[in-house]
């Protein structure tokens, strides 16, 4: 969810907004300028994804995704923009392929966050 839709939809009357609202959205969008990258990085990045597969890239993401998220595979799908069913869906595919899956952890570990750093 972007910034301004998560803005926008906790607005409780335009134009009037608590001051906690006001605290949080500007934790979000400090969180989010911190989230831009460099283009060098950005060029690092493309380069480790030339010459491969969009089912490969799909299929790394995933899974460096749901080991981010300690297992928790609600907050992974979350994080991708996928439904928990799509992401069920694909880890067993790749559970039938042999690929190791980071188990589950129903929700006993802390919420993942997205981070510049991973």
């Amino acid at each position: 969810m972007s910034f301004f839709s998560f803005a926008r939809r906790r607005t409780p009357v335009a134009g009037r907004v608590s001051a906690p609202v006001a605290r949080e959205r500007l934790q979000m969008l400090l969180e989010y300028e911190r989230r831009i990258i460099s283009q060098s990085d950005l060029v690092a990045v493309l380069r480790q994804v030339v010459g491969r597969t969009v089912a490969d890239v799909e299929r790394e993401l995933i899974l460096e995704t749901l080991r981010h998220c300690g297992g928790n595979r609600t907050h992974a799908a979350n994080i991708l923009g996928i439904s928990i069913r799509r992401l069920r869906k694909k880890l067993h595919g790749y559970a039938k392929n042999d690929v190791e899956i980071t188990p589950a952890s129903h929700g006993l570990g802390e919420s993942c966050k997205v981070d510049a750093a991973h």
